[in-house]
């Protein structure tokens, strides 16, 4: 399917519906081949793509639409991002951030178990939060200066 297509099917999709999550699901796809249209890729990245893109669960029945198009976005979004290079706006932060919160939960029972102490767990989760989230964030930024981030301009350095 040409993005062209797919970018129409989302459009009246969205103009089809009132449902404000279903919205929000078409706007995100609006979004992501908007940018796709818009960018300068090769013939070679736009074959995959289009590929790609003929898995979209368009036949679905009305009521498994908007579960069927959810999953398919994150499907869709895993694949640029492995195929591509191109990520979403926040994906970095949003993943430092979890394993952050997870490696400072750890830490915190350490502190916890070992130095006795009631603070260890609360502040661990904190910590690791705040330093997975920094590091989320640097490489947000990095990414949207190389040009890699769907959705958002890229930064002229």
């Amino acid at each position: 399917m040409q993005l062209k297509t797919a970018l129409d099917f989302f459009n009246s999709l969205r103009s089809d519906t009132e449902d404000k999550k279903a919205l929000k699901l078409y706007d995100q796809y609006i979004l992501i081949l908007e940018d796709l249209v818009n960018r300068e890729l090769t013939a070679t990245q736009i074959q995959v793509i289009e590929r790609e893109l003929e898995k979209l669960p368009m036949d679905v029945a009305l009521a498994d639409r908007k579960a069927s198009l959810k999953k398919y976005l994150a499907t869709f979004q895993k694949f640029l991002n492995q195929k591509i290079a191109l990520v979403m706006k926040g994906h970095y932060s949003n993943a430092f951030g979890g394993g952050g919160l997870l490696f400072g939960m750890i830490l915190g029972l350490f502190f916890n178990v070992f130095l006795q102490t009631q603070f260890g767990l609360i502040a661990g989760t904190v910590g690791g939060l705040f330093i997975g989230w920094m590091i989320g964030s640097s490489l947000d930024k990095e990414a949207i200066g190389q040009g890699r981030v769907l959705g958002a301009p890229a930064k002229l350095v």
